[in-house]
């Protein structure tokens, strides 16, 4: 976990890297560390590999699939899962589908006690 932090760090002082990307995979890693990680690259009942150009409803405790069952079922497409499990560049629909995502992830491991992964880049400029 301290690795992770260190390098999160390190990437957010790095003018290179989009902020949002760094924040977005940070929270993936510790979800990760935490014993609650994503499946990214396979559906998660066929266990079929995800496609790049379907839709997926990401279930929450369950993974993507190609239905929406649940009110709480967060579209995102199969690029984004697919880029966002390879740690590759997003682009802006895919940064905000993949912050759609972390944020109900982490809302329902966390509940009302909210990750405050900005505050950890703004203590960081100041």
């Amino acid at each position: 976990l301290f690795a992770l932090y260190q390098s999160v760090l390190a990437d957010l002082l790095n003018k290179d890297l989009l902020i949002e990307q760094t924040l977005r995979r940070f929270e993936k890693y510790l979800l990760e560390v935490c014993g609650y990680g994503l499946l990214l690259d396979g559906e998660a009942d066929s266990h079929e590999a995800i496609e790049a150009d379907r839709l997926y409803f990401y279930h929450l405790e369950h993974g993507p699939g190609r239905e929406k069952i649940a009110v709480d079922d967060i579209p995102v497409s199969g690029q984004t899962l697919l880029s966002f499990s390879a740690d590759e560049a997003l682009g802006p629909d895919q940064l905000q589908q993949t912050k759609r995502l972390m944020r109900a992830v982490l809302r329902h491991y966390l509940g009302d006690k909210p990750l405050a992964s900005r505050a950890l880049f703004e203590q960081q400029s100041s």
